[in-house]
Formats: C-alpha cells, sequence, structure tokens
C-alpha cells in the first residue's frame, strides 16, 4: 500500500488487445449476412415494383374493365382504387426491414452476454453453417501453461533456459522459473524448430529433434507424450527436458457438443510432436490430426479441410492469423490469444473457455433459425393477404392494416426469442 511501482508504457492504448476488442465490438454491424443483403437488395426492387402494380389495380384494371363494358362509371374505379389502397398497405416491407437485421443484433448481444465477440451477421451465419472445425492445440485445447516435468541433466536444463530466455514461443515460458546462470549470444528463433544462438561462442541449439538433425548432430528421438526439447553444443547432443501441457478440462465436452451441433469433421492442426499431438487428438475426441506443422503448411491443410464444408478455426497464436484469415469462421481466445490473432478473427471468446464455442453455435443457429421464420412468415403472409385485397370485393382496410402491422410485430416478437437462447449465463 505504501511502497513504490515503477511501470513501463510498452504500448499505446489504441494498439492494445482491449482496444481492438472493443472495436470489433462497436463495428459488429459493418458485415452484413445474405440474408440482410437480400433484404436491402429485395426492398430497393420491391417497393417500385409494388408501386407500380398499384398504378396498375388503380388506373388500368378499371380503365380496361369499362372499355370492355362500354361506359365510363366512377363507382369502378371508385373500387379499384380502394383495392389499390388496400395493395399498398399490405405491402409494405418494414415486417422484414426491421425484423431481420434485429434478429442479428439480438444474437450478438446474447453471445455478448457470455462471453463471445462476434464481428458482425456475416460471422453468425458462418459459425452456424460451417461443417468443419479445426483447432490449435497449445493454449486452444489445452491450458497453454508449460511446465518442465524432467530433464536428461542439469545442464541441458540451465542450457535450455538460456536459449528459451528471449523466445516468444509459449515452450519458453516453462523455463521462467528456473534460475538462468549462462548467458547466449547471437539468439536466432527458428520458427516451428526452436532456437539457434551462442553460449562461450561455441553453437547452442534448443529445440525440437528437426533442428538438431538439420545442424549435423547425431541425436535419437526420445519416446515420451511429453514435448521434448532438446540440447545441442558446440555440435554435441548435451541431453533433453520434456515439458508438459495440461489438456483442459471441458475441451472433450466442447468437441462432443460441436458433434451433435452438426460439425460432421474435427481435427487439430499443430506444430508439436505427432505423438503428443495424437495423445490430444485422442483425449479430447477429434476425428483427425496433422502434427509437426509449419505456419504456412498449417494454412495449406486449412484450405482443403474447406473443401469437406465451411471451416471453423479455432487459434491463438500469431502463427494461427494466416489460417484464420482463410477460414470462413475464425476464433481466437481473448485472454492468451495474440493481437494478430484476435485482429484476424472473426469471434473472441473472452475467457479462453472453449465450451463457449459451442454455445455460440447454438445462438446462431437459432438465430439464422429466426431470421428464416421472419423472412418466409412475412412474405406468405402478405403474398396471401395481397391476392385476397385484389379478388374480393370490400376488402376490410382494417384486415389491410393488422396484416401489416401485426405481421411486424409478431416478426419483432420472434426476433426477441434471441434473448433465451443459450440458458442463462453470467453478464461479461
Amino acid at each position: 500500500m505504501s511502497g513504490v511501482i515503477q511501470a513501463e508504457v510498452i504500448r499505446r492504448y489504441s494498439d492494445s488487445a482491449v482496444s481492438k476488442i472493443l472495436e470489433l465490438v462497436e463495428n459488429s454491424t459493418a458485415k452484413k449476412s445474405k440474408p440482410e443483403k437480400f433484404i436491402s437488395k429485395f426492398a430497393k426492387y420491391y417497393t417500385p415494383l409494388v408501386c407500380l402494380a398499384a398504378v396498375i389495380v388503380a388506373a388500368l384494371v378499371p380503365t380496361v374493365i369499362c372499355a370492355v363494358s362500354g361506359g365510363f362509371g366512377w363507382p369502378v374505379y371508385r373500387d379499384w382504387i380502394y383495392k389499390a389502397l388496400n395493395f399498398l398497405v399490405i405491402s409494405c416491407p418494414c415486417a422484414l426491414v426491421i425484423s431481420v437485421p434485429l434478429s442479428y443484433f439480438g444474437g450478438i448481444g446474447r453471445c455478448a452476454k457470455f462471453g463471445i465477440l462476434v464481428k458482425g451477421s456475416t460471422c453468425i451465419d458462418a459459425l452456424a453453417l460451417a461443417k468443419v472445425a479445426a483447432f490449435d492445440k497449445t493454449g486452444t485445447l489445452t491450458e497453454g501453461t508449460f511446465e518442465v516435468v524432467s530433464s536428461s541433466s542439469k545442464q541441458a536444463l540451465e542450457l535450455a533456459a538460456a536459449a528459451e530466455k528471449y523466445s516468444s514461443h509459449p515452450i519458453a515460458a516453462a523455463f521462467k522459473k528456473i534460475a538462468v546462470t549462462a548467458e547466449v549470444t547471437d539468439i536466432e528463433e527458428v520458427a516451428g524448430k526452436g532456437v539457434k544462438c551462442k553460449f562461450e561462442g561455441k553453437p547452442l541449439l534448443c529445440g525440437n529433434i528437426k533442428l538438431l538433425l538439420e545442424n549435423a548432430v547425431e541425436c535419437e528421438p526420445r519416446d515420451s507424450l511429453s514435448t521434448v526439447v532438446y540440447v545441442a553444443l558446440d555440435g554435441k547432443f548435451v541431453g533433453f527436458v520434456e515439458i508438459d501441457d495440461k489438456i483442459k478440462t471441458d475441451a472433450a465436452q466442447a468437441i462432443a457438443e460441436l458433434k451433435g451441433s452438426g460439425v460432421e469433421y474435427t481435427a487439430m492442426l499443430t506444430g508439436d510432436r505427432r505423438e503428443r499431438a495424437q495423445a490430444v487428438a485422442n483425449s479430447v475426441g477429434l476425428d483427425g490430426f496433422d502434427a509437426e506443422l509449419l505456419p504456412d503448411e498449417k494454412l495449406r491443410i486449412a484450405e482443403s479441410l474447406k473443401q469437406r464444408g465451411k471451416l471453423i478455426y479455432v487459434g491463438d497464436g500469431i502463427n494461427d492469423a494466416p489460417v484464420m484469415t482463410a477460414a470462413d469462421c475464425a476464433v481466437s481466445m481473448g485472454k492468451v490469444g495474440s493481437d494478430a490473432a484476435i485482429e484476424a478473427s472473426d469471434i473472441v471468446l473472452v475467457s479462453d473457455n472453449i465450451n463457449l464455442l459451442p454455445k455460440g453455435r447454438k445462438i446462431a443457429k437459432g438465430t439464422r433459425r429466426l431470421v428464416i421464420e421472419n423472412i418466409v412468415g412475412s412474405l406468405l403472409v402478405k403474398a396471401v393477404i395481397m391476392a385476397l385485397s385484389v379478388a374480393i370485393a370490400d376488402f376490410p382496410l382494417i384486415v389491410s392494416v393488422v396484416a401489416d402491422v401485426g405481421v411486424m410485430l409478431l416478426a419483432v416478437l420472434n426476433s426477441l426469442r434471441t434473448n433465451l437462447m443459450g440458458g442463462s449465463g453470467k453478464k461479461h
């Protein structure tokens, strides 16, 4: 309470993850879904056509009738002008124009209540229609908090801690609690492989088996379900360090719920070892996995997965950003996710709870169902009443008013059902 705190500003507020998330929420209505675009185009052509049809009903039809009967009759014109007014009242497209965007706004707001931030209605549709779901491993299906579980020697552990000290990879966090006495120089991070540096002027390698083999270091791969970090100094193998990352307790349930909601294929794309990837995939119930991938390889496999149907991709790292851009619906983690991942994503899970994904999909599917109900129901009722207003003599104007305003109110009330989706939840 009485001590001194020294704070260092590392970035502008406008560049922070919180600011980017806030911007996503504020601009969530900018991206319009196909149904919304359809309504906009529909209203553009529908209104002038209806007005033209009303003019035809009011003027052309009675003129033709009078010409055929052989004389001018004001009662004929009066009846058909009345029918045209009925026609105009019923044809008002306000039920569609109001209820469809309102349904999407309700769905986006309902998602936000559970901590699911959605960029726009296009993302709601993509989440609802997706048939394939792919996941990153670290920080998505697992906790993302690595810990050292064993090492072959004290030297291997100390050298690994020294090399990983300046690395931005999530694995490097496992060495933070290790006291570093050695100093390394000329540090270079090799994407998807590890770290190259120098210790006392000698080349030091710290990473996966690929890194050592590429640098002509003889090393036998270790059979382990944990992530293994191999260490080599001056071209000779020193030892290894085993690191583990716990699987999220709700990951298996989330995958099962996604499959129950209509996702036909689930997969994991990771840069980790095949053995570890297989153990995680089997544990959470995935249909397939690809391991030991570089960022560009992840992108290539994601493109192939899209051939099965619309793709949801869930990730948190900067190396996931290219895949997120290519996915039909990209989901990122709000807490552990990198700025690049959050920027590239369509949906942000604020609390990093993977179980929010099937909840969000349930809300998205319900929202889309309400939109379709409003479009089909409104058009069907209006078409029937419009036809009756022209066909029936002395059609009551009050019925036309009720058909217009009543259908709009019913559509709006139906849209408000989004507030009941997803069950009860804590506000965020």
